[in-house]
């Protein structure tokens, strides 16, 4: 999709999987635990409806924190515009130009081959099943900023000029390739830019 010389590049899964890990692990196990205390605690004490206060601030909190997560997951996103590759994880925002990143290319790896640019410890950002975002260490010890989605078999890997790698699970690589490619500089006979 692009409009008014933006390109928004299309990841390579739906979010629908990760959202319902979050819906799970993020508002009903902890509002699941909480019914579960209360309960508990109402059978054995016969405690005073003062009780409620607690599980009513831990659903209100649980409540606003599965949202504001929500809002998060709902920013990630990979576009070009103006020559440059912006990156949203949903925790951090980067660009970088795209002249840059093209000076060290740009490859399309399987991941589960090539286990050393896994994502290992996630530093800052989003980790759930079928989805890596943001910041992390990967397994060979560099630094990397994901946006990875569904299974990480096709994965475009870049290097930036300050050494960061950039994992990004995109739907049509060809996309990105051919926008790094229209940014090289071209080079004149006597090896000028």
């Amino acid at each position: 999709m692009s409009s008014a010389g933006v390109t928004n590049l299309a990841l390579s899964a739906s979010m629908q999987r990760p959202l319902r890990w979050l819906l799970a692990l993020a508002l009903l196990l902890p509002l699941t635990l909480v019914a579960a205390s209360l309960a508990l605690t109402w059978s054995l004490a016969r405690t005073t409806p003062v009780v409620l206060v607690a599980p009513a601030a831990v659903f209100a909190t649980t409540l606003a924190m599965y949202l504001g997560l929500r809002r998060r997951f709902a920013r990630i996103h990979a576009r070009i515009e103006d020559g440059r590759l912006h990156l949203e994880t949903g925790f951090s925002r980067r660009d970088y130009a795209l002249a840059e990143l093209a000076a060290n290319g740009m490859r399309v790896v399987d991941l589960d081959a090539e286990r050393d640019h896994r994502p290992g410890l996630r530093t800052w950002g989003i980790g759930l099943p079928e989805l890596a975002s943001g910041w992390f260490r990967l397994r060979d010890g560099e630094r990397a900023l994901c946006i990875l989605t569904g299974a990480w078999n096709r994965v475009c890997l870049l290097r930036a000029h300050d050494g960061t790698r950039i994992l990004l699970s995109l739907a049509d690589p060809a996309t990105l390739h051919a926008a790094l490619a229209s940014a090289r500089p071209v080079r004149g006979v006597d090896g000028s830019a």
